[in-house]
């Protein structure tokens, strides 16, 4: 209640309703659940309310945002260019009491780079020879995709002769050959 006055909400009804649905789902610790969502509101100070296709609402925090990318610099979050925004988060946590749910892009992201460091790390163990993709051609090497891990293959390592241009010897989509 406000004052007197009683303060009445389908809308938190509903959001109660979809709340449940997803504790049923994925338990109240859900772990490895990413959901993908619009940005429906900001929040100044606090963070950004996420909307996913079924209507399931999210509150990311600001310091768990990690939206550089996608316009946001500085200390100001610029709330035109976010909202309307499709992001992919982390759940960190389903509070029962407020019946909401805290997602992460941070934590996704750096999930990600994780997985990104441990295909490296893999890659490089044995100094075996691999083959991989050549995705672009530059005028000082060509970029070869490993199997999801772009790697640059400088014009001098081409070949024997020194310096060459890449273009002369490769095309996109030829399979190479390269040693980590």
């Amino acid at each position: 209640t406000r004052g007197e006055n009683l303060s009445l909400s389908y809308k938190k009804v509903l959001q109660k309703e979809k709340f449940d649905q997803f504790v049923e789902k994925y338990g109240e610790e859900p772990e490895d659940v990413t959901i993908e969502g619009t940005i429906i509101s900001v929040k100044p100070r606090a963070g950004f309310v996420i909307q996913d296709d079924d209507g399931m609402e999210y509150f990311m925090p600001m310091a768990q945002g990690f939206l550089k990318a996608h316009g946001a610099v500085g200390k100001k979050v610029k709330a035109a260019v976010l909202k309307a925004k499709k992001v992919k988060a982390a759940v960190l946590k389903a509070k029962k009491e407020t019946t909401s749910i805290v997602v992460s892009r941070k934590k996704l992201i750096e999930q990600s780079q994780k997985n990104k460091e441990e295909k490296i790390t893999e890659l490089m163990k044995d100094n075996e020879p691999k083959t991989g993709t050549v995705k672009k051609i530059t005028s000082y090497g060509m970029f070869v995709d490993m199997g999801g891990i772009d790697g640059l293959v400088n014009y001098n390592e081409i070949s024997y002769k020194g310096p060459v241009n890449p273009a002369n010897y490769y095309a996109e989509g030829d399979e190479v050959i390269v040693v980590m």
